[in-house]
């Protein structure tokens, strides 16, 4: 039997939600990109099969974004030209060049 506290972890004082109810905010928050969202009447079907397995209290919000082919990639461009050019987002110092890894190997993340 499975623990009723991954469905239910407010019955040891835990205020969250299920493991259930975890899935579903991950599963709303999944941009419908690619080049697959441009087919035509995309957005219309996943709205009927999603509301089809979703409670009718529940609000089905799909955005397919203006160009969802090349979305993936200007929204971690615009991420990147948030940050100096020249620092390295997970050390934060000057990234390593093509030759320093091979000189010496890739540097230790710590």
């Amino acid at each position: 039997m499975i623990p009723e506290i991954l469905f239910s972890p407010s019955d040891i004082g835990l205020e969250q939600g299920g493991l259930h109810e975890a899935i579903w905010e991950s599963i709303s928050k999944c941009p419908k990109i690619g080049g697959n969202a441009n087919l035509k009447g995309l957005k219309g079907r996943l709205e009927k099969e999603l509301r089809a397995l979703t409670p009718s209290d529940y609000s089905i919000n799909i955005y397919i974004p203006q160009n969802p082919s090349t979305y993936a990639w200007e929204s971690g461009k615009a991420l990147c030209n948030r940050f100096n050019s020249d620092i390295d987002l997970v050390n934060h110092s000057k990234p390593q060049t093509r030759a320093e890894y091979f000189e010496s190997g890739p540097r230790d993340f710590n």
